[in-house]
């Protein structure tokens, strides 16, 4: 009674309306053993189900394979389907079986079923002529249940695949018209799939609103299809307008409802419209982002607190709100999305009164924002908070903005401390002077040493000093006289933000560039960890970025904020082009990847910044790859110093470390062979290789040592690579030993292959003369724990571990540890003994996010189970031992 389909049936609509109002039949459904029956998702249209329906589909069992339902009809199974009367002639498969309890013991059955039963009867008024298509969701189930198989799905999609293959590397860069007409072509041919079928052409032709529910299914699987990869080719196309209008809108996020006079009282509908307009990225075809729209407007039109305050909202209020929504959303594309939802639907669909109303109050939305109206407002905006005036009634009880006020009057340091003397015996009363014009001398010293210090510690309600609030209000003439009165430059208000940070922020390169001058820290974070670099480059002030770049040596590119972003991660995101290129110019990684594992590549919104970011990427590692080639080409005795650095010059963040390249054929071809001599357990020739020739007894490196003269093996032939004849041949070449942490083509070292194949008396060599235990393979990032682990060679893991810097919780590509290769792979007791013994951390986990652990309890290694189990108490027994241990210690030192 299983087939291959599955679904939730808590999220099933007729499943929880039998819940909700018919709860009473459940419960004597446990008692009795009735059986529920529950029509999959999708096949009822009805969203109002009768009481009739619901006991049609309750089925009583008289025998295994004979049932009558609660209505009294009677249904019979036989090979897994529903037989009734003959009357309707339709069978119902069962799809799958489930078990319900209700009370914690009583039990019932449910069964999933292909479709309602007795459809003809209790489902006529339903026909798919008739359906509205809302989601998706709803247009697949349209096609499948119209068509009765996945054919037209599965054609559609195989369409929209050979699209990309013909169209990917063209479509970003065509002009809109064209876009157009080649999804509309695409379109017509989805359509002229469907129409191959006798029955579809025939109802078409029959009914109107039957074809117009076709062409929005087909349209909708079409642009599903075709996936984000039409959106990216639709961002291509508008992405400068779309920065231009990303900088205005990151620019405004100061702007509050009262400076758009939306009500106070729409704050929550305004949090709750926001959650659903910022899913509109998450979709990808027109009907789901109109949804998008239509949800949030929906907040509003059926919110029972305007219902309560009487409140009736006009179409110039909606325009309003949606201003502030888009303003307040995270989205970067949202004239892309405007284009796409205006001119990619070629269903009527689209030209219904609300759909229109959306797309229009959309439209309006972005060009009051790109307006001079909204500049202007957007400026009244910024000087209400830096105006004291307007502060006045708020502040009553500071004289902050008082004396800011009076402060911006000063033109010069004479004018600044004439003020201060006459300010601080109004206002400061514990400025202990003669009077407030005098000037004996210890009323100079008093002032000298004194007014310094308190008008610093002036601070407004955001804990801002004159100089971050002068800053905001970029007077750079104030700003010149509060740092001559030796201001802390790096002062953090509440949000952690330095007068640096605000003035890259608002864009004010002048007061940036004099900031640095006086010595601001260029990389000091706020509480979100952004930098001022990374204010500047989310805000798309591109004078200010290159002025912290080209201004100060100091300033770090890669930090990374509370989000794990960096500058150049803000930048690409929000499609500042020329700010992307001054970063990748002055070094910015393309390599690190935020808190959600995303590359910049990945998060590159369009065809333009993802190429700059590749190009620059492999500009960059062919300059590296240069750059270690003049390294290794330097004499014979340096290498030796610089191989340290060398071999860890391609440290990552996950820890990972790679061997030296060969700087020739010759070596690469000397590496081979010497690898192949450790594979082969040639030692003498394997220590030649390494320049280890004291210890070899060079009389036996000769013809006799092959099998016989014309012997043509691998360890003849590796003897034949000595091209040494005679000893005296010997004695005359000279020879260069072989870095020991040189790595092949693949980044396998020597001690890697000595390691996989257990080649004891190599590995002690190599580890004594100082090779890597860490380094990494290219592509797998195995380390020589690693693949010991991987083939069982214990005498190999214990040698390993004797070395105090190797890594026993290296992980490879896939994330696995040495532990997972000697428990889960190889169910080796003696293996994982050794490594936990050594600290290996059973509670890691791997890219599936299991644990070891967790695998080992799947897997059912009981004695396995049973030592990680033993170790983790061990483990935690010790660290509270280790608590009490230091309490004490510290108790008695009190």
């Amino acid at each position: 009674m299983w087939s291959q389909y599955d679904e939730d049936l808590s999220k099933n609509v007729f499943f929880k309306s039998i819940k909700e109002y018919n709860s009473d039949i459940l419960s004597k459904a446990a008692t009795e053993k009735w059986i529920i029956c529950v029509p999959r998702t999708g096949s009822q249209r009805n969203k109002n189900i009768s009481i009739t329906t619901i006991l049609d589909h309750v089925l009583v069992p008289h025998s295994a394979d004979t049932f009558s339902t609660l209505s009294k009809k009677n249904i019979h199974l036989k090979d897994q389907h529903l037989k009734y009367d003959n009357i309707f002639n339709v069978d119902v498969e069962v799809l799958f079986e489930e078990t319900h309890y209700v009370g914690g013991e009583n039990k019932y059955t449910v069964w999933c079923i292909e479709k309602p039963l007795f459809l003809s009867q209790n489902f006529s008024e339903c026909s798919n002529n008739q359906v509205s298509l809302l989601t998706l969701q709803d247009c697949v189930d349209f096609l499948f249940n119209e068509t009765a198989e996945c054919q037209i799905l599965e054609s559609i999609q195989n369409l929209c695949t050979t699209f990309w293959k013909n169209e990917e590397k063209t479509f970003a860069l065509d002009i809109l018209q064209s876009q157009i007409d080649l999804i509309g072509n695409l379109f017509s041919q989805c359509l002229q799939v469907c129409f191959k079928s006798d029955g579809l052409r025939e109802k078409c032709n029959s009914d109107e609103l039957f074809l117009e529910n076709l062409k929005l299914a087909v349209q909708t699987c079409m642009q599903y299809c075709l996936g984000q990869k039409l959106m990216y080719g639709i961002n291509s196309l508008h992405h400068f307008t779309d920065s231009e209008l990303n900088k205005i809108i990151r620019n405004s996020l100061n702007v509050s409802l009262s400076d758009l006079n939306i009500p106070c009282t729409l704050e929550n509908e305004i949090i709750s419209a926001k959650y659903e307009l910022s899913r509109i990225n998450n979709v990808f075809t027109c009907l789901d982002k109109v949804n998008c729209l239509a949800r949030a407007f929906n907040v509003f039109n059926r919110s029972k607190n305007l219902q309560k305050l009487d409140m009736c909202l006009t179409s110039d209020d909606f325009l309003q709100i949606f201003v502030y929504l888009i303003l307040q959303c995270n989205i970067p594309n949202w004239i892309a999305n405007l284009s796409y939802i205006k001119y990619f639907n070629f269903t009527n669909f689209g030209n219904t009164d609300q759909n229109c109303f959306l797309k229009a109050n959309l439209e309006g939305s972005i060009e009051f924002i790109k307006s001079s109206a909204f500049l202007e407002n957007k400026i009244s905006c910024m000087d209400k908070y830096t105006n004291e005036d307007n502060k006045s009634d708020q502040h009553s009880n500071t004289i902050f903005y008082y004396l800011y006020n009076k402060l911006k009057k000063a033109k010069s340091n004479e004018d600044l401390c004439n003020f201060l003397r006459i300010i601080f015996n109004k206002y400061l009363p514990e400025t202990d002077l003669c009077h407030p014009l005098c000037s004996c001398k210890k009323c100079e010293q008093i002032l000298m040493g004194g007014y310094n210090q308190k008008i610093k510690d002036v601070v407004n309600e955001h804990n801002q000093n004159f100089l971050i609030f002068s800053c905001i209000g970029n007077n750079i003439e104030l700003i010149e006289l509060l740092l001559s009165l030796e201001f802390n430059i790096n002062f953090k208000d509440y949000c952690g933000k330095t007068a640096l940070h605000y003035a890259a922020q608002l864009g004010f390169q002048d007061v940036l560039m004099l900031l640095i001058n006086f010595g601001a820290d260029v990389n000091i974070a706020d509480n979100d960890k952004n930098t001022p670099l990374h204010l500047a480059s989310d805000r798309g002030h591109e004078n200010c970025v290159n002025a912290l770049i080209y201004s100060s040596n100091l300033v770090e590119l890669n930090l990374q904020n509370f989000s794990g972003d960096t500058p150049l991660f803000l930048a690409a995101k929000w499609g500042y082009i020329n700010i992307v290129k001054v970063l990748l110019e002055g070094g910015a990684s393309v390599c690190i990847k935020n808190n959600r594992k995303m590359s910049v590549l990945q998060v590159a919104p369009n065809y333009y910044i993802t190429e700059l970011i590749k190009w620059y990427g492999v500009v960059k590692s062919n300059k590296v790859i240069k750059e270690v080639e003049c390294l290794s080409n330097t004499s014979n005795h340096s290498i030796s110093n610089i191989s340290e650095d060398i071999a860890f010059r391609n440290l990552k963040e996950r820890g990972i470390f790679h061997g030296i390249k060969p700087k020739n054929d010759t070596e690469l071809k000397s590496i081979n062979v010497l690898l192949k001599s450790i594979e082969n357990n040639d030692f003498p020739l394997a220590c030649y290789y390494l320049g280890y020739t004291n210890i070899l007894d060079l009389k036996k490196i000769n013809l006799d040592t092959k099998c016989h003269p014309l012997c043509n093996c691998k360890a003849c032939s590796a003897v034949d690579e000595l091209d040494v004849l005679d000893e005296k041949h010997y004695k005359k070449k000279v020879r260069f030993k072989i870095n020991i942490n040189t790595v092949n083509k693949d980044g396998f070292s020597a001690l890697h292959i000595a390691a996989k194949f257990g080649r004891i008396e190599i590995l002690r060599i190599l580890l004594d003369s100082g090779a890597s235990t860490n380094l990494c393979t290219y592509e797998t990032y195995y380390t020589p724990l690693h693949l010991a682990c991987m083939f069982e060679r214990v005498p190999a893991v214990k040698e390993l571990l004797k070395c105090g810097d190797c890594n026993i919780d290296a992980q490879d590509y896939k994330g696995n540890t040495p532990l997972y290769y000697g428990s889960i792979k190889n169910n080796n007791l003696k293996l994982v003994e050794i490594l936990i013994h050594n600290g290996a951390d059973s509670q890691k986990t791997n890219d599936s996010g299991k644990s070891i652990l967790l695998q080992c309890e799947e897997k059912n290694y009981f004695r396995i189970c049973s030592i990680l189990k033993e170790n983790a108490v061990s483990k935690s027994k010790t660290s509270n031992t280790n608590e009490s241990d230091d309490f004490i210690k510290n108790k008695s030192l009190l």
